[in-house]
């Protein structure tokens, strides 16, 4: 993984807005990605790759380039005894700078709803979380 990587509250900083929204939608969906079976699939399929070794505390990383010099970084955890699944979203790259933190969120929340399609479609005889019709 990238040594920068930041939150979209950091990219913003105090007085930003869209880092609660981001947050808000994120856990709408993180529940959802309970039932991903095949990592490096979901991966292909948002045209994503996943990161291998991420040096940090989660089950599985997914990159996603979202323009030449601008990265997504989802980093997942399951749901234990003690937590519920957790799912964070970071951002990297030299261009990051020039994108504002709404259009970051929207595109963040945008891959995400397309996890839940690959959710959706790998589980057809699943019954899933509401979320994932909705996307």
């Amino acid at each position: 993984m990238e040594s920068k990587y930041f939150s979209l509250r950091e990219i913003e900083g105090v007085g930003g807005t869209h880092d609660s929204y981001l947050k808000r939608s994120v856990a709408e969906r993180v529940d959802a990605l309970a039932h991903v079976i095949d990592v490096d699939q979901l991966a292909e399929f948002i045209g994503g790759k996943r990161v291998v070794n991420p040096g940090l505390r989660c089950d599985w990383v997914i990159e996603k380039e979202l323009f030449p010099g601008i990265k997504i970084f989802y980093l997942y955890s399951h749901p234990d005894d003690e937590f519920g699944a957790s799912l964070q979203v970071l951002f990297s790259g030299d261009r990051l700078k020039l994108m504002k933190g709404e259009d970051l969120a929207v595109q963040a929340i945008a891959v995400l709803n397309h996890m839940l399609r690959y959710v959706r479609v790998s589980h057809t005889d699943k019954k899933l979380p509401p979320i994932c019709s909705m996307v």
